[in-house]
């Protein structure tokens, strides 16, 4: 069942997937609201890890999240193909090879049990028509003591609350060890709990 404050904000805002042909408008405004540089020294990164970015859009995040991952391997899933290929073209652009692409539904992991370090959302959470199965999904796919960092920011079309977020997360399974930022630009990060 999908919580009951996103439903609520799905059917005032009809559909939530990021229109692709805005992606590029939309990036000066988030260079302020959370620059890649400084979501990267949000994130319990280490070099070597295994990421998963969840709606990686355009791949606004994506480069300086590969760039640091010098040891580790970077896979961006998008479930519309033209972000897929803007954010592939930016990574080439930077010259990286670290990094792989899948086009598909972020509550449809292809990924196995336990493989990933890490999973990032930046502004994506609150437009998953089905949250309660994708953090099934990430629980499942992430390593024990794995990491899950939901970002949220204002003016997001599908913003969440910081609390209902929380709430919601540790109620599957997780443990909240980080938090940063505040109310209208926040990140989570949580660990799976495995005892």
């Amino acid at each position: 069942m999908q919580h009951s404050w996103c439903a609520a904000q799905s059917n005032a805002a009809g559909s939530s997937i990021y229109p692709y042909r805005r992606s590029n408008a939309w990036e000066p405004l988030r260079n302020i609201l959370l620059s890649p540089k400084k979501h990267l020294k949000r994130l319990p990164l280490q070099k070597d890890f295994r990421v998963l970015e969840v709606g990686c859009g355009a791949g606004f995040y994506s480069v300086e999240v590969a760039r640091f991952l010098t040891y580790g391997i970077l896979t961006l899933i998008d479930d519309q193909e033209n972000m897929l290929a803007t954010a592939k073209s930016k990574i080439e652009k930077a010259r990286l090879d670290n990094v792989r692409y899948i086009n598909t539904d972020a509550v449809r992991l292809p990924l196995t049990d336990g493989s990933v370090d890490m999973i990032y959302l930046v502004a994506v959470f609150g437009e998953l028509y089905a949250q309660q199965t994708f953090l099934k999904e990430a629980w499942r796919v992430l390593k024990a003591d794995g990491f899950l960092s939901i970002s949220e920011h204002r003016p997001a079309p599908a913003f969440m609350p910081m609390d209902v977020v929380e709430s919601f997360v540790i109620q599957e399974g997780f443990d909240l060890p980080e938090m940063y930022g505040w109310q209208w630009n926040y990140t989570l990060n949580f660990k799976k709990i495995t005892a």
